[in-house]
Formats: structure tokens, sequence, C-alpha cells
């Protein structure tokens, strides 16, 4: 574990970084079920869609980049914010709607 200290020379918890040797491996998801199995893939794609468009309406209809977990069909959303580098002008205005 490094430890970083602030600005101040205070030790800063939130700044510590784990420190472990990257090893690769390759990863197989042709059995994971949301490669091959709709019944499960429906359900998922549905919430992420209801909750993409609720996290953007509560902050204000501004477009963000939304971070989660689905655990026992429960969509959790974890972390919320602004997409970097787009304009928010409504560019994303509807594109949670099917035409």
């Amino acid at each position: 574990m490094v430890s970083w200290r602030s600005h101040d020379g205070t030790h800063c918890a939130a700044c510590s970084v784990p420190v472990v040797p990257l090893v690769e491996s390759p990863i197989d998801y042709s059995q994971e079920p949301l490669m091959w199995d709709a019944g499960f893939r429906a359900p998922l794609l549905s919430s992420v869609t209801k909750a993409g468009a609720a996290v953007e309406e509560a902050f204000g209809g501004v477009p963000q980049d939304v971070e989660g977990v689905w655990v026992d069909g429960v969509l959790t959303v974890v972390q919320a914010r602004p997409q970097v580098g787009r304009a928010h002008s409504g560019c994303y205005s509807g594109a949670l709607q099917r035409p």
C-alpha cells in the first residue's frame, strides 16, 4: 500500500493506492447469461434504461456517466457524474426514447 500525504503534510487515507502486480488473464464472456439469455438480458436492459433516464432527470436533464451493480435482479446506482466532453445543451434529450 502506498500512502500519500496531502499538501499540508498530513496523511491522506483517501489517497491510499494499493500496489499489486498486474496479472493478465483472458476473459471468456461466452458463459455469461447477458450474452445468450434474452430472459436475463431484457429486465437488465430495461432497468438500466429506466435508471439512466431517472438519474439524468434528477440532475436537471444533464447527461450522466452512471455506474451501478446488478445483483439478484436489482439494479443499484452507485455513482453518477456529468458526462465529460459533451455539450450539455440537450444533445441527449430523448435519447432513451424509441422513435
